[in-house]
């Protein structure tokens, strides 16, 4: 008798690689019409806005907010002092608050019916999907909806600075950061390190920040960000980063030559954009 030594396969309408935003509104509509749905995601459902972006984002930036209120409740005349605060208790807080949106997406996903699978997959046909234990799902549809992750520049010394998604690992403001780029996640994060106190410097290849944006906000917003202690470095764009003594030190072309920050960085945070996982060695993360 012949050796079947072909892998388990199962039939679905669709097959949804990831489990963020796109691949959890995919699968629970396609459900919601009936579909047989399986939904692949090897990690924390929510993707980059529920685990590393708008919603941690969010509870950082309150907290930046509620500090900037008590120094002007205390400029005001009110007889308050400036709290410290107690940055692990505030990740605890925000990260058991992303626990129960991902408690509520697996309610979701079981009451819909579809099936969560907590493994990676490739395509090995344009109907087929592989996953990394072996099974093969044969789909009527494929969405494949992946998501994306941080570029980090391809300069001398890049890995000596974090991308922004580090910046949600840190469990206390560093006394002096560099932040490089010049699009809204810099600017998002250079407020909110500021407010917390940090000193930062954020470092842009463009003549402004937000170049896609309306130019007279932009220079209002350049503005308030220099009145709160922001350093602005525009058309100074980061050509490597140097080790010095545990710090870092950032290189960078001024408008009269090479140039360096005159003193180095506890921290460097890259905010450079952001590449999809299924490009190049990011498609590893499914394949």
């Amino acid at each position: 008798m012949a050796r079947n030594d072909a892998p388990p396969q199962v039939d679905y309408d669709l097959v949804v690689l990831g489990g963020g935003s796109g691949g959890l509104a995919g699968a629970l509509r396609a459900a919601a019409h009936g579909a047989r749905v399986a939904l692949l995601e090897p990690h924390e459902f929510g993707g980059t806005c529920v685990n590393r972006g708008c919603v941690p984002k969010k509870a950082m930036w309150l907290a930046a907010d509620l500090a900037s209120r008590i120094t002007l409740a205390a400029d005001l005349g009110f007889d308050t002092r400036p709290p410290a605060l107690d940055w692990k208790e505030l990740v605890a807080q925000r990260q058991r608050y992303i626990g129960n949106i991902h408690g509520i997406y697996r309610g979701l996903l079981e009451k819909a019916g579809v099936a969560w699978m907590p493994c990676r997959g490739r395509l090995v046909a344009a109907d087929m999907v592989e996953t990394d234990t072996g099974v093969r799902l044969k789909a009527g549809h494929v969405l494949v909806a992946t998501g994306g992750q941080p570029l980090r520049p391809d300069i001398p010394g890049a890995e000596l600075g974090g991308v922004s998604d580090d910046f949600f690992r840190l469990c206390a403001a560093p006394p002096r950061v560099a932040i490089v780029g010049g699009g809204y996640v810099a600017v998002e994060l250079a407020g909110v390190l500021q407010a917390l106190g940090s000193r930062v410097e954020l470092f842009a290849r463009g003549p402004r920040l937000l170049g896609d944006m309306d130019g007279e906000i932009v220079q209002q917003l350049q503005e308030d960000m220099r009145q709160h202690g922001v350093h602005l470095h525009l058309q100074a764009p980061v050509h490597a980063l140097e080790a010095e003594g545990g710090r870092v030190r950032v290189l960078y072309k001024g408008a009269e030559g090479d140039a360096a920050a005159p003193d180095a960085f506890d921290s460097v945070l890259f905010a450079t954009g952001r590449r999809p996982n299924t490009d190049g060695p990011a498609w590893k993360r499914w394949g």
